[in-house]
Formats: C-alpha cells, structure tokens, sequence
C-alpha cells in the first residue's frame, strides 16, 4: 500500500498509527508533500528520516518535524536556522527544544515578535 499509485491511498497510510517504520521510511521519499507531511508528523517514523524530511524543500514538511516529539535536540537545532518563520516557531513550540535555542531566539533581534514571545514564555514556563 505504500507503493500504490493513487497517493490517497499513501497519505492514508502515512497517517495510519499502525504502519510500520520501514512503510514510513519507504514513503519519506514519495512525491506528493502531502504524504511526506503526514510521515513527519508521525510518532513511528525514525530518527534517520525525520532527519531527511527536516531537509525537505517543503516548509510544511519541515513544520511537522520540528513538531514531532520524537525530533532530538540536534535535529531541532538544525530547524531552528531554518529560513521559514513557522518552522522556527515549530521548534520553539517542541516540548523538547533545548532552553539554550529557547533563549537565543529569546534574543535574537532578527526573530519576529511572535517567536521571541513565545520563547520567552517557554523559558519563563521551565523556571523552578
């Protein structure tokens, strides 16, 4: 199913909880960024694809890894200087962003208001 033709069909695999992470990592590499999406946001795709997908051309795709629970925290520091403005929100969202990435987008003058507020809250949010 994975390789079928209709992509309805591989998004709704994609999307499926029960598809295994060999199908995820077979359909990282599918054409439509729909179905790679839905592979990025899924809690079973591995560590090696989601570092793939965090290269993808497409920003949506980029967004769900840098949501997806199980990004590490090398792998979100490499969205967080990514050129898309929602995938460096993405990061800062991730419950496992680092409070270092936190407090230089905290920081950064170059960020948009809505990131530096939200990192500053994340930050406020972890203090003892």
């Amino acid at each position: 199913m994975a390789k079928d033709e209709d992509s309805n069909v591989r998004f709704f695999v994609a999307r499926n909880y029960q598809t295994p992470s060999s199908g995820l990592a077979d359909l990282a590499n599918d054409d439509d960024p729909y179905v790679r999406k839905w592979v990025a946001a899924h809690r079973a795709t591995p560590l090696e694809t989601l570092a793939e997908l965090a290269k993808d051309k497409n920003g949506t795709v980029r967004v769900e890894v840098a949501e997806n629970p199980r990004a590490t925290p090398s792998l979100l520091a490499l969205l967080a200087g990514d050129e898309d403005p929602w995938v460096r929100i993405s990061v800062a969202y991730n419950p496992s962003t680092p409070s270092e990435l936190l407090a230089a987008f905290a920081k950064s003058e170059d960020e948009d208001e809505r990131l530096r507020s939200l990192a500053e809250e994340k930050l406020a949010a972890r203090k003892p």
